[in-house]
């Protein structure tokens, strides 16, 4: 074999040593970038269920509040028509 011939073939392997240590490179990034996704939709996920509760929550107190309301409202009715009888 020719010195040349050699030197071919040690360039194509540097080469391939330097599309390999790059694909490793590209395949880390994509994992590290793959975990930080999962993080975020895990993230968005509590705080879905989070909020959801919290709808639940303020539904239940609006829910109270209009009952007190109609409950005020009921014993102002009911004062008035007592003063207006007395």
């Amino acid at each position: 074999m020719s010195s040349t011939a050699i030197q071919e073939m040690q360039t194509a392997v540097d080469s391939m040593n330097l599309l390999n240590t790059q694909i490793a490179s590209a395949a880390e990034e994509q994992s590290a970038v793959s975990e930080s996704i999962a993080e975020n939709i895990e993230n968005i996920n509590q705080v879905s269920h989070s909020t959801e509760a919290t709808s639940v929550e303020m539904s239940n107190t609006s829910e109270q509040i209009a009952t007190l309301a109609d409950d005020i409202h009921n014993m102002i009715n009911q004062f008035e028509e007592a003063i207006s009888h007395s």
